[in-house]
């Protein structure tokens, strides 16, 4: 009987660090769009800033995480507590 829980296999963590840099590139295309219509006179509301904030967030909360994990796998053994 196999007690250990089973493993994410390692392709999926490219995956997690493509969808964050697209979460957090989307954020700033959301800024530049906001910007251009600030520049011809329109007024921008606050709720572009929240919706690149969400989308950095989330973008964040999926790079974050893949990250450290490959560093920590990468790190000198010497060199981890």
């Amino acid at each position: 009987m196999d007690l250990d829980p089973p493993r994410t296999p390692r392709a999926v963590e490219p995956g997690k660090f493509g969808i964050g840099l697209v979460l957090v590139g989307a954020g700033y295309a959301l800024l530049v769009a906001a910007s251009s219509l600030a520049q011809n006179g329109v007024k921008v509301a606050p709720w572009w800033l929240v919706f690149t904030y969400l989308l950095h967030t989330f973008g964040e909360l999926s790079l974050s995480p893949v990250g450290l994990s490959a560093t920590t796998k990468l790190a000198r053994s010497a060199s981890s507590a």
